[in-house]
């Protein structure tokens, strides 16, 4: 892998590589390796918090080794950065740079008007009286999605008028969920949609966003949700308190808490007025911190100053 890229950076002659996830940051340094390509600057990525070093320690040391050839480390959230601070005393501070994920908060945005929610509503069948649960993320162990249905017996006990929608590939938990899905009171309210190409439909018809992830960075699903003006819950990893400024913009709950986790859904959906509230919140706060083109332009900055040293 690394010679075909050195073959493309010698008929291309970049001023910069942008490298991407731990291999990709061992494959671009292992690249760059030869004396005629010391003047490519290389950016490399940071876009999780650590505990997965923890677990393999082949990857540990290959990312120790490739972080000591990067010019510049990019991080897509302040959580990111500081982890790396903690957990990679081998990267220089000078190294470190902060863009923050974006998304299009054009495409995803809160409905226009009744007809446009209600139009959402009936691509997921759902009726008047229903609430709904949207969660979005591939059904795999870090996501917690076996968190989110422990939650939802809490809920569907205390409010039994609602439907847990779960939007995304299955990458290896589908079977089990689908099963814990099937005993009461979870059978018949929860919804496997698989992997969508009209999310931001689906995040207009929810009343309420649910991540309950176990690890992540900045997540983009979040960001999305709040971009849809959605009151959102989250478990208190920092990349989603940073999202949400705290409880600004939404609510959090330890991760790995089913309980807490259902106790924040069970306030927020019986509560029209919070949800209205924090929903602005959200929405106000994507458009300031979390857009496409504050990201862009961040990272064309980034991309000048690794191409200028």
């Amino acid at each position: 892998m690394a010679r075909r890229l050195r073959r493309c950076i010698a008929d291309f002659v970049p001023d910069a590589l942008h490298s991407w996830l731990p291999i990709g940051n061992v494959v671009a340094a292992a690249a760059l390796r030869p004396a005629r390509f010391r003047s490519v600057a290389l950016i490399q990525s940071r876009v999780f918090t650590g505990e997965y070093r923890v677990r393999s320690r082949p990857i540990a040391w290959a990312e120790r080794w490739a972080a000591k050839r990067a010019d510049l480390i990019y991080c897509n959230s302040q959580a990111v950065l500081d982890d790396v601070g903690q957990r990679e005393p081998y990267v220089r501070a000078s190294q470190l740079r902060l863009v923050r994920n974006g998304v299009d908060v054009a495409r995803f945005r809160p409905c226009a008007d009744r007809e446009e929610r209600e139009a959402a509503r009936a691509i997921c069948h759902l009726a008047e009286d229903e609430y709904a649960v949207t969660a979005v993320a591939a059904l795999r162990p870090h996501k917690g999605h076996a968190d989110l249905l422990q939650a939802a017996e809490g809920v569907l006990k205390a409010i039994p008028g609602v439907r847990f929608l779960l939007a995304g590939p299955d990458q290896g938990e589908g079977p089990g969920l689908r099963a814990m899905a099937e005993r009461p009171p979870l059978r018949g309210r929860i919804e496997f949609l698989g992997e969508r190409s009209d999310v931001h439909r689906l995040l207009r018809a929810a009343d309420v966003f649910a991540l309950p992830s176990l690890q992540e960075g900045l997540p983009n699903a979040l960001l999305e949700a709040m971009a849809c003006g959605l009151p959102c819950v989250a478990t208190d990893l920092p990349g989603c308190r940073e999202a949400l400024g705290g409880g600004e913009a939404g609510r959090l709950a330890p991760a790995g808490q089913p309980g807490a986790f259902a106790g924040a859904l069970i306030e927020l959906l019986g509560d029209a007025n919070l949800r209205i509230r924090l929903g602005g919140a959200a929405r106000a706060r994507a458009e300031a911190l979390f857009s496409l083109d504050r990201m862009f332009e961040e990272f064309e900055a980034l991309y000048r100053e690794a191409a200028s040293r």
